[in-house]
């Protein structure tokens, strides 16, 4: 889960990386592509199997519910202050913050004993 989380905010940083088209564009967010897409269900199915781990039975709906209620209620408030960035430093620059925030957000997982369950 933590290794799933570094690396999507890794591949994120091959997005602004590219300054014009051409085959290093194709490459970075060809490769931005297909392995975040890969490591974000790896992501979503190890948070899943401990949620479910260490709930409560009789509570897992409500946590579940209120989990995707977090992330997905997160999705027009980022659109909103991505959009905001994009039109204030560019849009190169609006994907570099954002890989760098991804990147920043995975340090509670690393320092958490969540690298530790088993």
């Amino acid at each position: 889960m933590v290794g799933a989380s570094i690396v999507s905010g890794l591949l994120l940083l091959l997005i602004p990386l590219p300054s014009a088209p051409g085959w290093f564009a194709i490459f970075c967010l060809g490769a931005a592509q297909l392995f975040g897409d890969v490591s974000y269900p790896v992501y979503s199915i190890h948070e899943v199997t401990l949620r479910q781990s260490i709930a409560a039975p009789e509570l897992l709906g409500r946590i579940t519910a209120f989990a995707k209620l977090l992330f997905k209620g997160m999705w027009p408030l980022g659109a909103l202050v991505g959009g905001a960035l994009a039109a204030g430093i560019g849009m190169r620059a609006m994907f570099a913050v954002c890989a760098v925030g991804v990147l920043s957000s995975t340090l509670w997982l690393v320092f958490s004993p969540v690298r530790k369950l088993r």
